[in-house]
């Protein structure tokens, strides 16, 4: 079903507060009470949808300014007029390019002073929401490249006194660790007894494993 601006808003601010109803704001331009077609936007006039207490007061802002320049130009303020009054604000040049894209937004949108009032409201918020979301977005990409930047760097081992070592450091911890364990079984084989070449074997392999030992871990 499709109905005025003015019926449709007429009918907006006389529901109660607890049921506020949606305006469809339809790609042609027209309102409607109903989603209507790709590129719908709902436009609420009793009822606001903020991000945050911030971000409202800003998209408020805007709107109190759209619906004044709206109310301009119903009084017969051209779009020509607007921008020169723009020129003459005396704002620094990225400002003033600012300000007049705004105005020719307001100037371009369909409706009364009110209607626009809740198109730019609208407006605004979705753009605050949008970029909430993409901030929060950019904040978990850098937490998970700085945890892994972390998980890279970390040492793999730490020495007995509680400090970082490298790989190289633990690498050769492990091995004085090995030739100290090999040491050990030798002496064990040698305390149980053996053939006299066996006992000889041994002994030159202890002999080599602590001639290694001093070498790795002096």
């Amino acid at each position: 079903m499709r109905a005025g601006p003015v019926l449709l808003l007429a009918l907006l601010f006389a529901a109660p507060a607890a049921h506020a109803a949606k305006v469809y704001r339809c790609p042609d331009g027209s309102y409607a009470d109903k989603p209507c077609g790709e590129g719908q936007r709902v436009v609420t006039t009793t009822k606001r949808h903020t991000v945050s207490p911030d971000a409202d007061r800003q998209c408020v802002a805007l709107a109190d300014d759209a619906e004044d320049l709206a109310r301009g130009k119903a009084e017969g303020v051209t779009v020509q007029r607007a921008l020169k009054q723009v020129d003459e604000s005396g704002l620094p040049y990225e400002k003033r390019t600012q300000r007049k894209k705004f105005v020719v937004k307001v100037y371009q949108a369909q409706g009364s002073a009110a209607e626009v009032r809740s198109i730019v409201e609208a407006d605004c918020v979705t753009e605050k929401k949008a970029e909430a979301a993409k901030e929060a977005e950019q904040r978990a990409a850098a937490a998970r490249a700085a945890k892994e930047q972390a998980l890279n760097t970390t040492p793999r081992g730490v020495s007995p006194g509680g400090s970082s070592v490298s790989h190289e450091e633990q690498r050769r911890i492990e091995q004085c660790e090995s030739v100290k364990s090999r040491i050990e079984s030798l002496r064990k084989q040698l305390r149980a007894g053996g053939s006299a070449d066996t006992m000889d074997d041994l002994r030159d392999d202890e002999s080599a494993a602590r001639r290694q030992l001093s070498a790795l871990c002096p």
